[in-house]
């Protein structure tokens, strides 16, 4: 079909190498999640139930606002924020949810979720040249494992670290986690070994299907005790089987008056801040020197071009677009962009645009079309 563009594409290995890169990406959509803060609680008294909510509402969105600019950027760039001068959180406000709800005559008491709108927070922070998180990635799936009386058991009442899981709130995190049903066929079907080994793995990805996803993490809970039983650590090892990544074993000693289960919410909490952190290293939108791109892109009419354009100017990563010839069936461009090639690639995977190595050069082509072009397995 695009001649030239077979030549760029030689193999499907050119695309399917960017896949691999970034396996949690694959369809990823918009994170709306990310630029809302959930579960903020109000409990304010006025002269009225109407002006207890009015105040509480504001000091609830001064509290998401700032919460919100900790979960975008690193801890050592949050020195150099500052508030513009005669701006307040609600400015940048996109929407309220309301929670829960109780007043009386001078009291008011709710519980909201407060969404701010991503492009006025990109742009406040990037006004100030400050990195920060733009996206999310897919939730990751796990599967919680719990160590008791000589091996690990997943399903069941007696697992305390699932049942812990789906307790505890990580909405507040930029990744969000998806957990398992357990229902009966999974109960039946699901075993930990098989879990922990990728063992069956046509059932293993039947399963998984069901929950829009190909991969997961098996989150293996284990307390070390001494013959008396006393607690001696936390051991918490993660396992991505299906992704042949080493296990991450992370250790936790207990503190004074610390209950087993304290001690299994707070390492599981360890564990969401160290994802969310090496999450940010990957995504931060860098500042500084800008780079340039030469990249072609197939375009077949004028609609697909200003849909691609269109996207290209809306990542945070790119301050520039610069057409060297538009033509069809084939679009030469030049993009400025700041961080890594890699940092652009995700970018752009958050935006349906696939970039991978054509040749000597780069190629862009929209996500929804990947079958098509990998389908003409290039060189032919």
């Amino acid at each position: 079909m695009l001649k030239s563009l077979k030549m760029l594409i030689s193999t499907w290995a050119a695309l399917m190498a960017v896949l691999l890169v970034f396996p949690g990406l694959a369809g990823a959509q918009e994170s709306e999640h990310l630029f809302t803060v959930y579960g903020i609680e109000i409990d304010e008294t006025a002269r009225s139930a109407a002006e207890a909510r009015r105040r509480g509402l504001a000091k609830a969105e001064e509290q998401a606002f700032h919460a919100l600019i900790r979960r975008l950027t690193r801890e050592q760039d949050l020195l150099k924020f500052q508030m513009p001068e005669g701006a307040k959180a609600s400015d940048f406000v996109l929407g309220v949810e309301v929670q829960e709800a109780r007043n009386s005559r001078v009291r008011y008491l709710g519980k909201v979720n407060i969404t701010f709108a991503a492009e006025k927070i990109e742009n406040l922070l990037g006004r100030q040249n400050i990195p920060f998180v733009g996206f999310a990635p897919e939730p990751t799936f796990v599967f919680p494992l719990f160590w008791q009386e000589g091996g690990y058991i997943l399903w069941g009442k007696d697992n305390t670290f699932l049942n812990i899981w789906r307790s505890e709130e990580n909405l507040n995190g930029i990744i969000r986690y998806t957990l398992p049903r357990g229902n009966l066929a999974e109960q039946i079907s699901l075993g930990p070994e098989q879990i922990l080994k990728a063992r069956q793995v046509d059932q293993l990805k039947l399963t998984l299907s069901k929950y829009g996803t190909d991969t997961y993490v098996a989150a293996a809970a284990r307390i070390i005790k001494t013959t008396t039983g006393e607690t001696i650590r936390l051991e918490l090892t993660l396992f991505r089987p299906l992704e042949g990544l080493p296990p991450e074993i992370h250790r936790f000693s207990p503190a004074n008056f610390e209950t087993d289960e304290d001690l299994l919410r707070r390492g599981m909490r360890e564990i969401f801040l160290e994802q969310d952190r090496a999450w940010k290293e990957q995504a931060l939108t860098q500042f500084g020197e800008s780079r340039e791109m030469a990249l072609v892109v197939p375009v077949e009419n004028a609609k697909i071009w200003a849909e691609i354009k269109s996207r290209l100017e809306s990542s945070p990563v790119i301050s520039g677009v610069n057409v060297a010839r538009l033509a069809l069936p084939e679009t030469y461009i030049a993009i400025t962009f700041s961080g890594t090639e890699e940092q652009l690639a995700l970018a752009l995977r958050h935006k349906g645009l696939i970039l991978f190595r054509a040749g000597p050069g780069y190629a862009l082509i929209r996500q929804e079309d990947a079958n098509r072009y990998l389908g003409e397995r290039g060189d032919k």
